[in-house]
Formats: C-alpha cells, structure tokens, sequence
C-alpha cells in the first residue's frame, strides 16, 4: 500500500478500486493540528493515543468543519468498523476519508450510504468507472457539492480523465446549466416527439407519436 504522504498531483493511473484514496495528504484538508482548531477537545485525540483511527488530523478537521461532532473512536462500534474494513478492502488502502468518519455518527446511515456506493460505484456494470465519475463530477458541481467535486475530479483523474476531457466535460456541465435555464425561463413545450408516453395517452385512434425527421 502507498503512504498517505502524497499531494493529489502524485497519482498515477493504477487506479484498482479507489487508487485516489492512497494518494491524500492532510494538507488538502487544511488546518492539521488541534491547536489550530481551539473549539476541539482533547477528546478528540483518544483514539490516536491508543494507536486506532481516525488520526487527529481527520478528527480535528471535521469537528471544526461539520455540523456534527464525529465520534472520537468510531470504530469502537463493530458496526462501523465492519464497514471501514470493507471500505479498506474494497479500495485497497488504509486510507477512510473524511465523509465516512462524518457518517459514523450514525451506523445505520453509514451502512446503506457505503452499500449504494460500493453497488454503483465500485461493482462492475454497464458504465465503465470513468464515466460514472465523470457524471459524479457533473451532478457534484449541480448540486454546488465542493467536496465531491474534488473527490470525485481526483477519483477520475486516477481512472485516466485527461485535461482534454475534464475540460470537455466542464464545457458540457456549463452549457447544459445555460439551455437549461433559458427552457426554464421561456417555460417552452416538451415536443412531443420526446414524451415517451404520448402514444400512450393518444389511444389507437390517435396514431402514434410524431418522429423526428
């Protein structure tokens, strides 16, 4: 396994399952120590006293940044630590980053979350793993989710995304954002050529829906 040392910029394309998840350094999550974070307790570092995870880094950056407390040990909790393990398994990494230490607040929600994940992310299916990180990428920057958008961006790298293609692709999110808005302001018609159920709605006698030429 590669050390955790690396900036995102150190990524090859080896990328297995996660290959992006090796390759984080706490620089990327800003500030680092507890001193720097004066609204967290020394709670926080129990479980790196004890030589489990997560890491103060990662502890002390979500109790400063989130809208929850993370616990300061969560696998303590079987439940979760089952699910960390799969996460490592399923990645190939030692590496949790920082939205399942914030989910482990609560198992349950952990548990489905990393399940539709590891289904629609991680298993093999008919959109090859680049594509689906690209359309992570545009929803992400839809949804005005910044953690994702980097996550995702440096996920897509690692499965080969060139600066041709994420540039592409940025092109693609930016103009679809615009037409989708000039629709939406002109409240124009759906042709029916593109409602699916209009034969339907028609009946026999209608005939079926117009085609495109």
């Amino acid at each position: 396994m590669a050390p955790l040392g690396q900036p995102f910029g150190a990524l090859t394309l080896d990328f297995t399952a996660s290959a992006v998840f090796r390759s984080v350094n706490d620089d990327h999550f800003g500030r680092t120590t507890l001193e720097q974070e004066p609204h967290c307790t020394e709670a926080d570092t129990s479980a790196a006293s004890r030589g489990a995870a997560p890491p103060v880094a990662e502890s002390s950056t979500l109790c400063a940044m989130s809208t929850i407390r993370p616990p300061a040990d969560p696998e303590a909790d079987p439940r979760v630590k089952a699910v960390f393990d799969d996460i490592r398994a399923t990645r190939k990494t030692d590496f949790v980053n920082n939205l399942w230490r914030a989910l482990a607040f609560d198992a349950g929600l952990l548990e489905s979350t990393w399940a539709e994940v590891k289904r629609l992310m991680a298993t093999a299916s008919t959109l090859d793993p680049l594509t689906k990180e690209m359309i992570y990428i545009a929803v992400s920057v839809a949804n005005a989710c910044s953690y994702c958008v980097h996550s995702h961006t440096a996920a897509a790298r690692a499965q080969g995304m060139t600066d041709a293609q994420h540039a592409e692709l940025l092109a693609i999110v930016a103009l679809a954002a615009k037409t989708n808005h000039l629709v939406t302001a002109l409240q124009v018609p759906v042709d029916e050529v593109f409602d699916a159920g209009a034969s339907d709605r028609a009946g026999p006698s209608q005939g079926s829906a117009t085609r495109l030429p």
